[in-house]
């Protein structure tokens, strides 16, 4: 018991309260409907995006008129627009960060390609989106640079491109 009770005050003797004259230290965030809106918005367009990509189907204007779409460094016209998607398969989503600055939404996803055959590889890509609001009002993608892994381009065709995950195969 008496053991106890040493380590008790040991414990209580160590631990101070902050002193009367400070308050304790808290971290505001200011969420506006605004920015709430544009976030929601936002990865609203990303799963569009990803679905149109994984079925290689245009998407019914999505990107503003005038958008700029790199790959790998190099402009993409038409699906794929993501670096390392290829032809077939589905592109799973692995994060998303969407922030909100003026009337701009930005967001950078990490995604991975999961071919239709077991014979590809698994492959993976990053990209940076900018959504904006066009004349009328819509949401659109003003820009997107999407990349992967330099190994993986050294290997493969641009439409191609990326690597795999450490350890997985295709096959």
């Amino acid at each position: 018991m008496r053991v106890h009770l040493i380590l008790l005050g040991m414990v209580l003797g160590c631990s101070q309260a902050p002193p009367p004259d400070q308050a304790p230290r808290t971290t505001m965030v200011t969420v506006t409907e605004a920015s709430f809106v544009a976030e929601s918005l936002a990865e609203e367009q990303i799963r569009l995006l990803l679905r149109s990509e994984s079925s290689l189907i245009e998407p019914d204007s999505f990107f503003a008129e005038g958008a700029i779409v790199l790959a790998d460094g190099e402009l993409r016209g038409s699906v794929p627009r993501l670096a390392g998607v290829g032809l077939g398969g589905t592109i799973q989503l692995v994060s998303t960060r969407v922030s909100t600055s003026g009337g701009f939404v930005w967001a950078i996803i990490e995604y991975r390609w999961l071919p239709m055959f077991e014979s590809d590889v698994i492959r993976f890509g990053v990209a940076t989106l900018v959504f904006g609001r066009d004349r009328e009002g819509a949401w659109k993608l003003m820009h997107m640079h999407s990349s992967s892994p330099v190994q993986a381009r050294e290997r493969s065709s641009p439409a191609d491109a990326t690597d795999a995950l450490p350890g997985a195969s295709g096959g």
